[in-house]
């Protein structure tokens, strides 16, 4: 039934990072539907792991160039219609409106070009606040014109910022059916403003009704939806664990990190990998590692804005190369193998917000995927996977930032080897595979 199915992922990134939708997208190929992903790239180039999908890249550079190169020549334009006239009244009203938006949009667009140069950090502040909104505008009109060209008989959304685009077209063609994948409590997401939150429960009041088939990353999330929006179709739970891998990581390849950064291999490694964003616990975090044991260090692996300050942080208490250490992150496919060069994983998220009181992050599948225990916050669902599988640790002081060294100072060489054979027995048990079904299911009631 699903075979030959024609199905458009909406997703606004640039997918290659993106673990949750990758997986999905190979389970639907492998299954035989025709799915195609539409995205956005920032870069000059295609990622190199972008090139075995089938995705249409919005390239936002090559689009504000357009626009800047655009709004240039009609400023010319506009200047020499002038200079020719001699008298601007003998242009008609709507034309030199047009002409004269054309002039402001070009010195606009010169005037972000000359603050991103000299006055970066106000480039940065305008970027945060404007460009979301921007890029989605865009984003939309070139994801329907390439939807009413695919003709999908599914369109599945990835996030709140693409389920009106969804929406949209499914006035346009009344016959196709809408899945919303729900990655996050978005109303009420880490640090935004109450404007922020109404905003996002008014959207999601308003196109909830629309959505045929909701899917979300764990159960505690999708009570949320069915109970906050009275949402009575459809929903399935897919967790974001990994796929099994026929890769056999020998113990000479178990020290990745010692060799990049040079350690003994007595030193034991605690694991931090993913996004550096506000709120989930990284300044402390870094604070901790100060009162780490002497055999123990904190390495963190990824990117994100708050990056520079962690390592001034760490700079600072002149623990920086010494306690904590940092790397780039590293490709999907090669994630297993970085993460085995560690000993421990943490989820330092705090209980800051409903949107990680319920997470369920990748991090809680990858770490056990590599035979990784896991150190996290007393969190609901973090706090069920975590006992009832007995695959790590919960911490319960959060404002100690010398209880994270005591608790690895308490472990014994015995009690990390245990919980990590029970996050590999975990991990074999509820690893992508199991989710593949549900995907399907979801797929195939969806058109029922």
């Amino acid at each position: 039934m699903l075979k030959n199915l024609n199905a458009t992922i909406l997703v606004l990134n640039n997918v290659t990072s993106d673990a949750r939708v990758i997986k999905q997208y190979n389970t639907l190929k492998k299954s035989g539907i025709n799915a195609k992903i539409v995205a956005v790239n920032n870069h000059k180039w295609v990622p190199p792991s972008a090139e075995k999908f089938d995705i249409t890249y919005l390239n936002t550079r090559l689009l504000f160039r357009s626009l800047f190169f655009i709004s240039f020549l009609l400023s010319v334009l506009m200047i020499g219609v002038i200079y020719f006239l001699g008298d601007t009244s003998a242009l008609t009203p709507l034309l030199f409106l047009f002409l004269f938006t054309q002039m402001t949009l070009f010195l606009s667009l010169l005037a972000l070009l000359f603050t991103n140069i000299f006055f970066p950090k106000t480039w940065y502040m305008l970027r945060r606040k404007f460009y979301p909104s921007i890029l989605e505008t865009f984003f939309k009109v070139f994801s329907i014109a390439v939807l009413i060209k695919h003709r999908p008989s599914i369109v599945h959304c990835h996030d709140l910022n693409t389920l009106s685009i969804g929406v949209l077209f499914k006035k346009i063609r009344s016959k196709t059916r809408l899945i919303f994948d729900a990655h996050e409590v978005y109303p009420h997401l880490y640090g935004i403003s109450k404007l922020h939150s109404e905003r996002s429960l008014r959207k999601l009041n308003r196109l909830l009704s629309k959505v045929d088939i909701l899917m979300t990353i764990n159960s505690e999330v999708a009570k949320y939806y069915k109970n906050q929006f009275n949402f009575r179709r459809a929903i399935f739970v897919i967790h974001n664990s990994p796929p099994r891998s026929s890769t056999v990581i020998s113990s000479d390849e178990k020290n990745l990190f010692h060799k990049y950064f040079g350690l003994s291999r007595e030193t034991k490694v605690l694991l931090y990998q993913g996004g550096l964003s506000e709120g989930r616990g990284l300044d402390q975090l870094v604070s901790s590692a100060e009162f780490f044991p002497e055999n123990w260090v904190l390495i963190i692996m990824g990117w994100g804005i708050i990056g520079p300050r962690l390592k001034a942080m760490a700079k600072e208490k002149t623990i920086l190369n010494k306690k904590v250490f940092f790397r780039p992150p590293v490709e999907q496919s090669a994630l297993k193998l970085w993460s085995s060069s560690a000993n421990i994983g943490i989820i330092p998220y705090k209980n800051n917000c409903k949107n990680h009181q319920l997470c369920s992050p990748n991090k809680l599948w990858e770490y056990p995927s590599s035979g990784l225990p896991i150190i996290a916050e007393n969190l609901p669902f973090l706090k069920k996977v975590i006992e009832e599988n007995e695959i790590g640790w919960l911490t319960m002081n959060e404002s100690d930032v010398r209880a994270l060294g005591k608790l690895l100072e308490s472990l014994s060489e015995s009690e990390v080897d245990s919980k990590s054979h029970a996050a590999l027995r975990f991990f074999e048990s509820n690893s992508w595979e199991k989710e593949e079904p549900s995907l399907l299911k979801a797929y195939s009631d969806c058109i029922d």
